[in-house]
């Protein structure tokens, strides 16, 4: 984002001036409970991607202030990048049975499954 955009990218630098972190927050959760297998993790991933382009919608003007960038379009243009990339991301990096902390269900099985792939309970 910083090469298409350097003032966007130091406007949301750190956690702390993500303004839509609670749709990061609800998504964590979804992949912390890993409920509902492949089509719970891909409406979680779908729903982050969803809230990020709302917000950018909903705080156009208030985004393009903030961020120093010229038109609404170029805003939310610059916001459904992000909300691509987010997604993208999500699904090749979050795939479960993987033992990462950040695997779908995690919180369930520690991110491993047996060789069927079902997750392995945590005793």
């Amino acid at each position: 984002m910083s090469e298409v955009s350097e003032s966007f990218a130091e406007s949301f630098r750190d956690a702390q001036t993500i303004p839509f972190e609670y749709a990061c927050v609800a998504h964590d959760r979804a992949y912390h409970a890993g409920e509902g297998g492949y089509v719970g993790r891909l409406q979680a991933d779908l729903s982050l991607r969803s809230e990020i382009i709302s917000y950018a919608i909903e705080n156009v003007s208030t985004i393009q202030s903030r961020a120093g960038l010229n038109t609404p379009e170029e805003t939310l243009f610059l916001y459904e990048l992000l909300a691509e990339a987010m997604y993208r991301a999500v699904r090749l990096g979050g795939a479960p049975c993987t033992s990462k902390p950040y695997a779908w269900g995690y919180g369930y099985a520690a991110g491993s499954c047996d060789s069927q792939g079902n997750p392995t309970p945590v005793e």
